[in-house]
């Protein structure tokens, strides 16, 4: 216990500076740019529909209802995500009691991190902190209660649930540990319960209207699809994204991968053949999760992202059962060369963010072009652009309208991105008073958008020269 509390100070110490020195680069991007946009215009929680994602919301949202300046607010919303992390820390370590979980969250949230640094309002991570708390719950030698302990398990799992459906794959062989170490029959049968529960939550979100978006359903599509895209999967785009990060440039996975084969290994010589077979299955369950929904090939961010939970499966028996049964010197030892190895991936973390700062910095040149031609509404062609290093076209114009907002002297400029198969028609053309929101058929009338931080005068759209 020694040993990670001051392993996880330092760690969420450096955690929350990048997330300070980062801010903009970590929020005025994608998802994050349209939850932060959708905040301040509507000033309410209620912006998503994952609401294990709901904490994180709620300092910006104070700094927005306090008037504070947009970049602080900006600094607030990625600076929360650390501060949640930290919470949940302590949480487990001094109250809980349970070092593994400690450890378990810090390699969650940088085994298998680079790009995805800068991608937080993916509740991925969220999904995986909540699973740690779940971990330390489960495992809990503090909770000597045993309807205490399975009834703020059910509710964690519910909440976990509620952040992201990939959690149940990381849920199922939490419980299958647990079921496969318990001796008594009752307390088996509760496990297994909540195992059916957890899988029918998974099976049973696409169905429930108001919690799934159109693209998570695309996800679920796939997946129900499994079986059909199997003769393609180990060629795909998304595999090949594993592979190349894995063995060739950049080794994003190489660690995971190491782990996992020395677990495996680990469980063999132990003949614990039942741990053997959970987490190899529940590896690549994810893995092929991962695969087929994005099976066309993504961003690096949303891959990223995809493969996240390794890092919590390849982990978990490390500090779970390996070193558990190891002297403490040994134990002190392999953490501490492990510990080494993640504080060196903040290293490639900030080697990433020079590519974020220059994603910016195009942003503003485009900011800049748009207000030298006297444009504050301005529609670009994806084609003509000079640079699209980051360049995600539907929130082009949440991002350009925030970055253009830190200077309150000024007028807001947004950009909206037309592309071949996403062209704004004549009609909108002619209006004054709207936003181009996700899609020229997705407009916000700009009276909704919030005047004490986007100063957008009523004009019509125009393309930029």
């Amino acid at each position: 216990m020694f040993g990670i509390r001051y392993v996880g100070h330092l760690f969420f110490i450096i955690y929350a500076v990048l997330s300070v020195y980062y801010a903009t680069e970590r929020i005025v991007f994608i998802d994050s740019a349209k939850y932060l946009f959708d905040l301040i215009n509507h000033q309410t929680l209620f912006i998503t529909g994952r609401e294990g994602g709901y904490p994180v919301l709620l300092l910006p949202l104070l700094f927005i209802k306090l008037k504070l300046s947009l970049y602080l607010i900006i600094v607030a919303f990625s600076l929360s995500y650390a501060l949640l992390f930290y919470l949940i820390f302590l949480l487990v370590v001094y109250v809980l009691k349970n070092a593994a979980a400690a450890w378990l969250l810090i390699f969650s949230l940088i085994l298998c991190t680079r790009d995805t640094f800068y991608y937080p309002a993916t509740e991925v991570y969220l999904g995986m902190a909540y699973v740690c708390i779940l971990y330390a719950v489960l495992f809990s030698e503090v909770i000597k209660h045993r309807l205490a302990l399975y009834t703020l398990s059910l509710i964690l799992i519910y909440v976990c649930y509620l952040t992201h459906p990939i959690t149940i794959f990381l849920i199922l062989p939490l419980l299958l540990f647990k079921f496969f170490e318990l001796t008594e029959k009752v307390e088996k049968w509760v496990i297994a319960a909540f195992a059916c529960i957890s899988f029918l939550f998974f099976v049973i979100r696409p169905f429930i209207e108001k919690s799934v978006n159109a693209n998570e359903y695309t996800g679920y599509r796939k997946a129900f699809s499994f079986f059909s895209y199997l003769p393609e999967v180990f060629t795909a785009p998304s595999a090949n994204f594993f592979y190349i990060h894995t063995w060739q440039s950049t080794s994003i996975y190489l660690l995971a991968v190491v782990l996992l084969g020395a677990n495996l290994i680990f469980y063999l010589f132990k003949r614990n053949f039942e741990k053997a077979i959970i987490l190899s299955s529940s590896v690549l369950a994810v893995w092929l999760l991962a695969v087929v929904v994005y099976i066309e090939g993504e961003s690096a961010m949303v891959l990223g992202k995809a493969f996240a939970p390794l890092a919590f499966l390849c982990s978990l028996p490390l500090f779970h059962d390996v070193l558990y049964e190891k002297k403490k010197w040994f134990n002190l030892l392999v953490m501490l060369l492990l510990s080494g190895v993640l504080f060196l991936k903040f290293r490639d973390i900030a080697l990433i963010g020079k590519h974020q700062k220059q994603r910016i910095e195009n942003v503003q040149k485009n900011i800049q072009q748009a207000r030298e031609q006297g444009v504050s509404k301005a529609i670009s062609k994806f084609d003509t652009l000079s640079s699209k290093n980051g360049l995600i076209p539907w929130a082009y114009s949440m991002e350009s309208i925030i970055l253009s907002s830190f200077d309150e002297s000024e007028q807001s400029v947004t950009i909206f991105i037309e592309r071949e198969n996403n062209k704004v028609n004549n009609e909108v053309l002619e209006q004054k008073d709207i936003f181009l929101y996700l899609n020229p058929n997705d407009v916000l009338p700009q009276e909704q958008l919030n005047a004490a931080y986007f100063k957008l005068p009523k004009q019509k759209y125009v393309y930029l020269k």
